[in-house]
Parts: C-alpha cells; structure tokens; sequence
C-alpha cells in the first residue's frame, strides 16, 4: 500500500530538530522509513551523486561508504525491504531472502527523505525535499510503486555498510542498552553506572553505555534529576542513580513519542533555552523558565549547560574520590540536588612546623655536607671523636720539660694536661711508650714464587704491552680507502 500505515502520526510542516540526530530523531527517521517503505519491492538503487554542481557528480562517494558500491547495488536489487531496525544511533534494512543487509549512520548531518513526505528538519540545515535528489543525496532507493527514498549526508561524516547480521557484529553489537527499546530496570542500571568512572555526563555520552544519548539528552537529564553533569558517578548514592534512570526513561519517550517535534516538548525542559550559549543581544545570558540563568562549560569534551540554582554550583570535576562507595545515608540530598556535597576524606599536612627527620648515628644523613671542589674528610673514630670533645683547661702551672702522658700531653701540677707546644706528635707515635721504638709498619707478604717447571695456567691472559701516545692517535685517526687508479 501506498501512504503512511492507519494510525500513523504525520510530522509538522515545521517540525525541526535541534544539533545533530540522537536518539530521537533516528526513531522518527526509522518511524519514516517504515511506515513507507516496509513491504515494498526495490527495484532501482543508486550510489552516484547525482548533482552537476558536486564535486563527487556521477561517481559514489568514497567517504560515506564503506563497502563495494557495485556490491551494495547488486545486494539490494529485487529484495524486499521487510522492516526498518535501529539501536541507539544506528539503523538497519531487514531484507526479504538470502543475501546482507545495509547498515545506515547518521553521524552528525545525516537525515531520511522520502519524495512528496515531509520529513524533519535541523535548525541550522535541513532537508529540502522540494527538489529531487535533494542536496548532498548518497544513496537513492526506488520501489516498485514509485515510491523513493534518500539518504543524505552534507559533511560526509555518515557511513554506508553492507552486513551478514547487523544486530550481531560491529557497530551495532558494540552499543550499550537503547533506552528506548530496551530500557534497564533500576538494580542492572545502578550496576553499569557503577562500573563507570567519570562524570556522570561524559559516562551518558559514551555509546557502549547508553546508545542512542547525545548532547541535548545527556543535558536534559542531569536537569530533571538535578545532578551536575560534572559530578563523579563515584560521588553519586542509590536515590541520585534512580533519579537519574527515570529522568533518562521519560526522557526519551517523551521525545520519540513527539516525534522528535520540539515544539511539543514540555515547556519547562532545558532544552528550549540551551541553544544560545550567552550570545544573545546584549550579552545576556540565557534564563530557564523560572528565571534562573544558565551556565556553560565543557564536559566530557562536548558544551554543556547547566543551572547552578537547581544542579548545584559546585565544581565537581575538582574534588577527590572518595575511597568507599557513597551510600543513601553517607550522601543525603536537598531539593537543590548537588548543593550539599558528601563529606569527602583527604589527609592534608598540617601548617604547623614538621617534626625534625630521626637520623641514624653514623649515616650519611647525620654528616656535614661536604663543599664543592673539597676533598670528603675520613670519619672519625668513636674514641677520637671523645678525645676532641673533651675540654682543655689552660695550665696555671708550667709542667716538667719532657714529661708526656699517653695521649701524647703535657702533664701539669694540679693532674690536668695540655698539649705540647713542641712538634706535633702523630698518631702512631703517641701510642708508643716514651724511651721505646715505634713499631715497623706491617707490609704486604710477598707472593709466593711459582714452583720450576710448572706451567703457568691456560686462562692467565698473556701480558698487554703498554700503549704509548703514539698508538692512540693512531687508532683514532679513520682510515683512507684505498684510491684505484
């Protein structure tokens, strides 16, 4: 049959749809493609561009597709295109016999048109269905009854794929849950999150979390569950993550069951006052319905816009992680959100003076510290070091010439003692007895002579002769080759 389905909802001549498609706008798009095309025969495919005034004019776009365009062209060709299929932000054709399937990503500038139906529209491009082709058209499909489909791609960010089984291989079988078709319930939800690192913003983006959540979503939701989109996941307790989860839920449904139709958004969502990022006319920042203004920052690398009033002001990104799990009763939660912060643990110094280090007698830590250029000074004895720290009482008496006790002083009248004024009398001699000789120093023993008639052993290396300074400069000097002439 031609036409939509009974009971079809028909989009808007304005309907329009803000930033790049995400979760909602691929639904609709699905939505589009099955409600006038499931069922039907293909029986013309065409991968060339067909606009004289591209670039790309009658040749397939190397960029979009991935796979062999005369092979996709023959691989749909006669087959019936059964039912549209999506998860998250990729969309597949369910064909009719043996043979692949395509496999259609949106990217950022991707979009559906069918010939004489309105389909929707982006705020800062759209689709102009008006003539056909329509502009930057990859890939055109026509049915048997006339009816012709187009995929559009003007930044050629979108790709074009052939697949065996696309639910089952790459990309669509690396996507997390689609919230929409196959929302979590609270327990398996708060273990994935759980499981995550990072803002709870950046986690919502990441497609092997939750496929199908773009920028606008991930905004939207931290509002309604008043979280912080900076704020760590590992900060969040159970009452924030099931604020989070049915935010995510009502969300999205709200949005796919609008048809992605923005003027049939709830008027007190974010969504309608995001958009400016503070460059109204005057300077002025953006205000929510209630009158609070936004602020914007960037999180997880994508601008993000958030109301301090509600979510909370403070900078999440810069506060340590806690070392246990936050539970309900260690995080309580106002009706501001994010305003009371939960008690974080971190061992600071104090400012008071530190305590001086416990240093080993005898360590290199317990020395001076020697000057640069100077000669390090052997340490000393235990029984020197004494000897030096002994106070040396001038004499009132002048002793005895000669009279020297064994630490090498002069003895005095009253049994003190101070030292010689005579030559300094070394170490080795003071503890010589006066009238006797020192003793010989102890020498190294000879070695002993090798034996006639034994042969010296077979590892002794033979003696190297010295070399002089003339060889050195030899054996650095580089050798001339040799000239034929």
């Amino acid at each position: 049959p031609t036409g939509p389905r009974p009971g079809a909802l028909e989009p808007s001549p304005d309907h329009c749809c803000f930033g790049m498609p995400e979760l909602a706008e691929l639904e609709t798009a699905r939505r589009l493609v099955e409600e006038h095309c499931a069922g039907k025969r293909i029986t013309e495919v065409t991968t060339t561009v067909q606009r004289a005034s591209d670039e790309l004019n009658g040749r397939p776009d190397p960029i979009v597709y991935v796979c062999d365009p005369v092979e996709f062209e023959k691989a749909l060709v006669g087959r019936v295109l059964e039912r549209a299929c999506r998860k998250g932000k990729q969309m597949w054709w369910q064909l009719g016999g043996p043979g692949k399937h395509p496999g259609l990503h949106f990217g950022m500038t991707g979009g559906i048109a069918v010939r004489g139906v309105s389909g929707p529209k982006y705020k800062r491009y759209g689709v102009d269905a008006t003539e056909w082709p329509p502009r930057f058209t990859r890939l055109e499909v026509g049915f048997g009854d006339g009816t012709r489909l187009a995929f559009v791609n003007s930044r050629r960010i979108g790709r074009i794929r052939l697949l065996d089984d696309p639910e089952h291989e790459p990309p669509v079988s690396l996507l997390g849950f689609d919230p929409f078709t196959s929302p979590p319930n609270a327990a398996t939800f708060r273990g994935l999150l759980q499981a995550r690192r990072g803002p709870i913003k950046a986690v919502l983006l990441d497609q092997s979390f939750s496929a199908g959540v773009g920028n606008w979503i991930a905004d939207e939701v931290c509002y309604q569950a008043r979280v912080h989109p900076a704020r760590p996941v590992a900060t969040m307790s159970v009452d924030v993550i099931e604020r989070v989860r049915a935010a995510l839920t009502d969300i999205v449904k709200t949005a796919c069951e609008a048809r992605a139709d923005h003027s049939l958004f709830p008027k007190d969502w974010l969504f309608h006052v995001r958009w400016s990022k503070g460059k109204r006319p005057g300077g002025e920042a953006p205000r929510t319905l209630d009158g609070h203004p936004i602020a914007f920052s960037t999180v997880g690398g994508r601008t993000t816009a958030s109301v301090a009033a509600v979510q909370g002001g403070k900078d999440w990104a810069g506060q340590a992680r806690p070392r246990k799990p936050v539970g309900p009763e260690a995080a309580p939660e106002t009706a501001g959100g994010d305003a009371a912060a939960p008690e974080v643990s971190v061992r600071r110094r104090s400012a008071g003076p530190r305590p001086p280090a416990r240093v080993r007698q005898g360590s290199a830590a317990s020395q001076p510290k020697q000057r640069a250029g100077t000669k390090a000074a052997r340490p000393k004895r235990a029984s020197h070091a004494a000897a030096d720290a002994t106070p040396i009482e001038p004499a009132s008496h002048p002793s005895p010439a000669g009279a020297l006790d064994e630490a090498g002083r002069t003895a005095s009248a009253d049994g003190h003692s101070q030292r010689s004024a005579g030559p300094r009398v070394t170490r080795g001699d003071a503890a010589t007895p006066a009238g006797t000789a020192a003793p010989a120093k102890r020498r190294r023993p000879a070695k002993r002579p090798r034996p006639e008639g034994l042969a010296a052993p077979a590892c002794a290396a033979p003696p190297r002769a010295r070399a002089t300074p003339a060889d050195s400069v030899a054996a650095r000097r580089p050798k001339r080759a040799c000239r034929q002439r």
